[in-house]
């Protein structure tokens, strides 16, 4: 193992080993080398009241987010607002609100959050930024990334339109 190497593994060890004992939970290392407090991976259920419609309305959209963390730890994530939506231009403009969190250990957050829309090769990539304002974690940024398939155009067609999606979702907290 070379010297580089060697420092490189000594800093994650030294860089998880602080995370662990300053917040209870393990740190996960990317190849990038950045602490990552929290790393989960789950699904998303949404759904819209009205159902979404090729035209734009004012609709009210409610969901879960539901996670398996590394080291035993799990989250739900609840989430809803109001905005004007269509199943052309899905949370566009951006979309931005508050959620509350709960852990699998009892705690709970505060996220404060802003989401943003992209279409990837037919896919709905879905990226929500923001701080974690109260609780486990507060001070730290998050990232939530969403994938899911683009609208059904025959659901939003229909006279109740599109009322639920679900994809899946990644959380890191750094």
């Amino acid at each position: 193992m070379g010297n580089h190497m060697r420092k490189s593994l000594a800093a994650g060890l030294a860089i998880g080993a602080c995370a662990l004992m300053a917040t209870g939970t393990p740190a996960v290392a990317s190849s990038q080398g950045d602490a990552r407090l929290a790393a989960c991976s789950g699904t998303e259920n949404i759904s819209y009241s009205p159902g979404l419609k090729m035209t734009s309305q004012s609709v009210h959209y409610s969901g879960v987010d539901s996670y398996t963390c590394g080291g035993n730890l799990g989250l739900t994530l609840n989430f809803g607002g109001t905005a004007d939506l269509s199943c052309l231009n899905l949370l566009s403009p951006p979309v931005s609100g508050t959620a509350p969190m709960q852990w699998s250990d009892g705690e709970t957050s505060t996220w404060n959050w802003s989401t943003t829309v992209e279409n990837v090769a037919g896919v709905q990539v879905i990226t929500t930024t923001g701080t974690i304002t109260a609780g486990k974690f507060q001070g730290h940024n998050a990232i939530q990334t969403i994938t899911e398939p683009p609208p059904s155009l025959s659901s939003c067609s229909s006279s109740s339109g599109l009322t639920s999606q679900s994809g899946t979702t990644t959380f890191l907290v750094l």
